[in-house]
């Protein structure tokens, strides 16, 4: 399990996902998420799950939000916060 607290992760390549979760659980508790537009923006496989409870992305992270916690949309940007 990785908890994601803080920081700007971008990706430069459209076939790579910002996050990959492979038999593990990513927790995102805060970060900016962004860089070049892709339609595969989280991976999971083998079990592997991401569970976003905050953090700013360019894409909609709704499908992969926890449990009381919503995603506002301003512009091109989604902030996660607690309903």
């Amino acid at each position: 399990t990785i908890t994601v607290k803080d920081g700007t992760f971008t990706k430069d390549r459209a076939k790579n996902s910002l996050l990959w979760a492979d038999a593990s659980t990513i927790i995102v508790e805060g970060g900016n998420f962004g860089g070049e537009a892709s339609n595969n923006k989280v991976y999971t496989s083998n079990g592997g799950q991401v569970i976003i409870k905050g953090g700013t992305f360019n894409f909609d992270p709704t499908d992969w939000l926890a449990t009381g916690y919503t995603a506002t949309k301003s512009g091109s940007t989604w902030s996660v916060s607690k309903l």
